[in-house]
């Protein structure tokens, strides 16, 4: 049932904007990295009389420049992450509402049986948009490597003043690991917020509420721990849900409250999605399980 399920999801022709809106978040990512491209290709055109200390510098820069950097710059941006919880609520945070509504969902129970269609439709719910954006990561990554060159990042082209934290370092020294693994952390959000999205369902029908819930979760994720200083003494645990916490570390971040290694970090931000997703699952699995025993 599984393979079946997985198979009409993906079939869906939504998933196309997948790789049609996420390579347009990263290109808008990276429009800070591209006007200092700009900025150096013109510095160096128009002003011969450059002192040669500063065209050494300026040459050094545009020679350095690399597609793991430009991808990092702007996968790790807001747009990707924004993109990708609307694109998860369209696709998948709603399917569970429309086979309900449907009545296919009750085909497909008198089939198999509740708890079976239930946690193939959870697998599904969470895997389709992680492949979906692994897959388009990755080709945003070799889109970029070959529109800039594959040579290995130097600080050299550093666009965005990157901290030296262990996420930098690991960027610097293992270049593709840190860029799979920024897309698999960005991944396993994508699955994370389409399962908090499939819990709403257990609140509400409404189809349209379900599938802009990701994208509403992840604005107050974004918003609601920057309404505290760094000093308040609530802001090192509300940090954990801010996305770009996880995702910035690679490049830098000004949002470090805690003293906790990047990698612990990054799990107790993924942890801080998975804990209220599988509370709303289990809700909405019991609610469900009581109308559909058979």
């Amino acid at each position: 049932m599984l393979s079946k399920e997985l198979k009409r999801m993906f079939k869906n022709p939504l998933n196309l904007f997948f790789f049609l809106i996420l390579p347009l978040g990263w290109f808008l990512g990276t429009k800070a990295a591209r006007l200092n491209i700009q900025f150096l290709s013109k510095s160096l055109a128009e002003m011969s009389n450059l002192n040669p200390i500063i065209t050494k510098t300026y040459e050094a820069q545009l020679n350095a420049q690399n597609g793991f950097m430009m991808f990092m710059e702007g996968a790790s941006e807001f747009y990707i992450s924004c993109f990708i919880t609307i694109l998860v609520g369209i696709i998948a945070s709603a399917s569970f509402t429309y086979d309900k509504n449907s009545g296919f969902g009750n085909f497909s129970i008198s089939r198999s049986g509740f708890k079976k269609y239930f946690f193939c439709k959870l697998s599904c719910t969470f895997l389709v948009p992680f492949v979906l954006f692994f897959l388009s990561m990755c080709c945003v990554l070799l889109f970029s490597l070959f529109s800039y060159s594959f040579q290995p990042p130097t600080e050299a082209f550093n666009f965005s003043m990157m901290e030296d934290n262990p996420a930098t370092k690991l960027f610097f020294s293992h270049y593709w690991v840190a860029c799979f693994l920024l897309i698999l952390i960005l991944s396993f959000q994508g699955g994370f917020y389409a399962l908090l999205g499939m819990g709403v369902s257990a609140f509400t029908s409404n189809r349209f509420l379900i599938s802009i819930s990701p994208f509403a979760i992840y604005i107050f994720c974004t918003l609601f721990p920057q309404l505290f200083s760094i000093q308040a003494p609530i802001a090192k645990y509300l940090a954990w849900i801010f996305p770009n916490y996880a995702v910035g570390a690679f490049i830098g971040n000004d949002f470090w409250y805690t003293n906790l290694p990047v990698s612990a970090t990054i799990f107790l931000h993924l942890l801080c999605l998975l804990i209220p997703a599988a509370v709303l699952i289990g809700i909405l699995y019991i609610q469900n399980k009581k109308q559909y025993i058979k």
